[in-house]
């Protein structure tokens, strides 16, 4: 469903130039320090850390109306450690099936939560960014350029 959710948004853009192919980002190579990964910089999605709206960039006062008329918002959540690229090759390697999407699933969810926000008990009480909440996490430009990669 989301493969499909990807090109179906892919072609859209298409209709109107057809030379546009989504990047993506393979968040396992910028697991050592992802807060300063060249995606949030200004050239790309720009940058909004605690819970805040994009400050900069083209997506700059980016909102939606998923749940309600908001800005879009992540969290850039240090607490929540992403996969490096040997430990998604490592989970690649392995051959039961439901061992591989469970690791997929959870490789996959550390970095909803990393933009979002950690959604555990510990995160109680605070706002949470689009990308914690699957609701929400397409109202996020970063949703598309991470859900990308699984095309390739």
């Amino acid at each position: 469903m989301l493969r499909w959710f990807i090109f179906y948004f892919e072609s859209a853009l298409r209709a109107f130039d057809p030379s546009v192919t989504l990047p993506y980002w393979d968040a396992a190579f910028d697991a050592s320090n992802p807060t300063n990964s060249i995606i949030f910089t200004s050239s790309r999605t720009g940058q909004a850390t605690g819970g805040s709206s994009i400050r900069n960039s083209k997506f700059r006062n980016w909102w939606s109306d998923v749940p309600v008329s908001h800005y879009i918002t992540r969290w850039l959540d240090s607490s929540v450690a992403l996969e490096n690229t040997q430990s998604v090759y490592n989970q690649m390697q392995n051959s039961d099936p439901c061992s591989f999407m469970t690791a997929f699933q959870t490789t996959h969810g550390y970095v909803h939560l990393f933009v979002g926000g950690s959604s555990g008990p510990e995160a109680a009480g605070r706002p949470y960014g689009d990308m914690t909440l699957l609701s929400q996490s397409p109202n996020d430009p970063i949703f598309f350029i991470f859900q990308y990669v699984f095309r390739h």
